[in-house]
């Protein structure tokens, strides 16, 4: 494991020739800003509590009280994963983030554009906030929070999709109620 104090993470720092926050072996985990950012914003519109399935170094899987167990939510190091597992098979995921990063100076930049950065972050949270978590809070609020269904398709050539719809689909292969119970939404 790669951890701040492992003799592979000091190996890696002196191959890198870099300081600890530059290193590309030394990732921060998005686990510890998430639960601050939930923390932060409980009272903005949005659906159940969180609940936690598995926890473990850099890797947090949850779920939503009273949402389909096929839909599950992975956030690990710098991306935060939708995906909805079922029979065996995953049939969708959406994925907010990754998010190129870069710093200098203490400065967090993203999106370069012609040589120039279009925003620039004293820290790694705001960004976090921006370009990962508030996506991820629009996105529960307009289609996941009023969905009713879930269909899952599978097409001829054995690719498989999934999507959120307000009445059962005929063509679908699986209708999943995204909700097991009605008040949870």
């Amino acid at each position: 494991m790669l951890t701040e104090n492992s003799q592979a993470w000091y190996k890696c720092r002196a191959i890198m020739n870099v300081s600890k926050y530059k290193s590309t072996c030394f990732r921060p985990s998005l686990n510890h800003p998430f639960r601050q950012w939930v923390r932060n914003n409980q009272s903005r519109p949005h659906t159940q509590p969180f609940r936690a399935i598995r926890n473990s170094t850099g890797i947090i899987k949850f779920t939503i009280v009273g949402l389909h167990p096929a839909i599950e939510f992975t956030l690990g190091v710098g991306v935060l994963y939708v995906t909805v597992h079922w029979d065996h098979h995953t049939w969708s995921y959406i994925t907010f983030g990754p998010i190129p990063l870069e710093e200098d100076d203490n400065n967090y930049f993203r999106d370069q554009v012609a040589g120039k950065f279009s925003r620039i972050y004293p820290t790694r949270e705001p960004l976090w906030n921006e370009m990962i978590f508030e996506p991820f809070l629009e996105w529960l609020n307009t289609n996941l929070k009023p969905a009713q269904w879930l269909a899952l398709y599978c097409c001829a050539d054995g690719r498989k999709s999934a999507a959120f719809v307000e009445q059962p689909d005929a063509e679908a292969m699986y209708i999943l109620p995204v909700w097991l119970n009605p008040n949870a939404s």
